[in-house]
C-alpha cells in the first residue's frame, strides 16, 4: 500500500493569519513529528482579532477528498475542527470508520471563533447516534454548557459513548484546569496561568491536534492529554513573552 508513513489526518478550517485552523493544527504536528494529511473545510477572512467572513467546502468536495487519501493509506488517527453542520459531521465520521474501524477520532466541537464568529450551534442531540464512534471531545467549558440543558445527564450520557476533555474546566488567578471524563474516572490536569495573561488564538486547536500526535504515538489517552498540554503551555508561555517583548 502506497503512502502508509502518513497515517494522520487534519480536517478543518483555514485562518490565513495561521493563529487558528488547520494551520495552527499542522504546525503542532510538525514540530512532534507527525505528517498528517489535511482536508479543508472551511475557507474563512479573518485577522488576529476580527473575523470578517466564512466559506463552506462542498461536502462532495470533502467527500472526494477522504476518498481518495482512505483508498491507499489506513488512517490511525484524525482530528476535526469547525465543520459546517451534523450531516457533513456524520459524513466524515462514516467514512473514517467504515476505512479503519480501529481509528480514533479527536473532535473539537468549535461553537464560535475566539474573533467572534459563530458556528454551528452543537447539541448532543445532532451527534447522539454516532458519538460512540467519537474517541474524545474536546470542548471548553462555555460550549460544553451550550451542549444540552441538563449539564450532569449530558457528561452521564457522553461518558457511557466516549471521552471528553473539558477545558479551563476551573479558573482563578493563578492556574487552569483541565479535566478528563473518561467511562469510569476523571482526570485533572493544572496548569499556572501566566502573570500578564492574555488570551492566545487557536489554544483548542492546538491541544486537539497535540492529543492527535500523541495518540498516533500509542500513548494512553491519559497522557496523551498531559502531553499535548504541557506542550500547549510551552507555546502560549512563548506567545506572552513575545507580546511582553513587543509592548
Amino acid at each position: 500500500m502506497q503512502g502508509t508513513e502518513h497515517n494522520s489526518l487534519l480536517i478543518g478550517g483555514l485562518d490565513p493569519t495561521g493563529g487558528a485552523g488547520i494551520l495552527a493544527d499542522h504546525s503542532v504536528c510538525q514540530k512532534m513529528g507527525v505528517k498528517p494529511f489535511t482536508i479543508l473545510t472551511a475557507d474563512t477572512i479573518q485577522s488576529n482579532d476580527r473575523f470578517y467572513a466564512i466559506r463552506w467546502s462542498h461536502p462532495e468536495w470533502i467527500k472526494e477528498q477522504l476518498r481518495l487519501i482512505l483508498k491507499s493509506n489506513v488512517i490511525q488517527v484524525a482530528k476535526i475542527g469547525i465543520i459546517e453542520n451534523p450531516a457533513v459531521l456524520y459524513m466524515v465520521v462514516e467514512m473514517l470508520k467504515a476505512a479503519n474501524r480501529q481509528i480514533k477520532i479527536v473532535w473539537d466541537p468549535i461553537r464560535a471563533s475566539t474573533s467572534g464568529h459563530t458556528f454551528y450551534p452543537w447539541r448532543i442531540k445532532d451527534v447522539d447516534a454516532f458519538l460512540s464512534d467519537i474517541y474524545l471531545i474536546t470542548p471548553n467549558k462555555k460550549e460544553f454548557l451550550q451542549l444540552t440543558s441538563g449539564v450532569d445527564e449530558a457528561l452521564q450520557f457522553i461518558r457511557a459513548h466516549t471521552h471528553v476533555l473539558i477545558k479551563s474546566y476551573d479558573i482563578d488567578s493563578v492556574e487552569v484546569t483541565d479535566i478528563l471524563f473518561t467511562s469510569s474516572a476523571s482526570h485533572r490536569y493544572t496548569y499556572p496561568l501566566h502573570p500578564h495573561h492574555q488570551q492566545v488564538r487557536g489554544t483548542g486547536c492546538r491541544l486537539a491536534s497535540g492529543i492527535l500526535c500523541a495518540l498516533l504515538k500509542k500513548h494512553e489517552l491519559q497522557e496523551a492529554c498531559s502531553i499535548a498540554g504541557k506542550a500547549l503551555q510551552e507555546y502560549k508561555q512563548s506567545i506572552q513573552e513575545l507580546k511582553q517583548q513587543v509592548t
